[in-house]
């Protein structure tokens, strides 16, 4: 119960301060991204936030982020650590990581098209991130809708995205959002086995009939 109180405190005071800070205050050292990914209707798949330093020393001690897209055919289902693009940020030192699935999921107020997540050190102490780092924000799952039509799907940042350091201060941020492809569905095919196995029957129902016309 402390573990969430402390996290919606978290999240809530990240979200003052990212409505705060406005795009007048973004710069480029720091970026906020995302990998690329690609499922087919009706399917799952995942893809990585992640942060890069472009320039400079920094110290991290809490980020938040948000996602959004305007497409109902994609669902984003749980956020977690396990990031695959980058190690992630607090790695063995989450605090607010769930201890099994290590979801960073904020439900609510994360939703089916607009999800949020965010983590803390755990002994509130700063991450460092040196100038050409790049480490794991989190580790998105989605699904896709049955029938939803081929094409790529805009995903964006959201005004709840933030970067802090222990002293709570704000750290100055620029984002690129990126794309999910929906791919076309694919046209079962026999399998080897049971292809030969149809063209078995096939022959032996040929030579059948065969006998049973030269034996009237």
């Amino acid at each position: 119960m402390h573990s969430v109180r402390l996290r919606r405190l978290w999240l809530t005071a990240a979200c003052a301060v990212a409505c705060v800070m406005g795009t007048g205050a973004a710069r480029a050292d720091l970026l906020f991204s995302m990998t690329s990914a690609s499922a087919g209707a009706g399917g799952s798949g995942s893809f990585d936030v992640v942060l890069t330093d472009n320039g400079g020393d920094f110290n991290v001690a809490g980020f938040n982020f948000e996602i959004t897209t305007s497409d109902t055919a994609v669902t984003f289902t749980d956020i977690t650590i396990n990031t695959v693009a980058a190690p992630y940020i607090f790695a063995g030192d989450s605090l607010l990581a769930a201890p099994v699935t290590g979801s960073i999921l904020e439900n609510p107020p994360s939703t089916a098209q607009d999800a949020q997540a965010g983590d803390v050190t755990a002994d509130f102490t700063n991450k460092a991130i040196a100038d050409g780092d790049e480490v794991g924000l989190g580790h998105v799952l989605f699904t896709i809708a049955p029938g939803a039509s081929p094409g790529p799907v805009s995903i964006d940042f959201g005004s709840a995205t933030s970067l802090s350091d222990a002293g709570g201060n704000l750290i100055a941020f620029d984002n690129s959002g990126g794309t999910l492809t929906i791919t076309g569905g694919t046209v079962a095919t026999p399998e080897p086995a049971m292809t030969g196995v149809l063209g078995l029957a096939l022959i032996i129902g040929l030579i059948s009939r065969r006998r049973l016309y030269l034996n009237k």
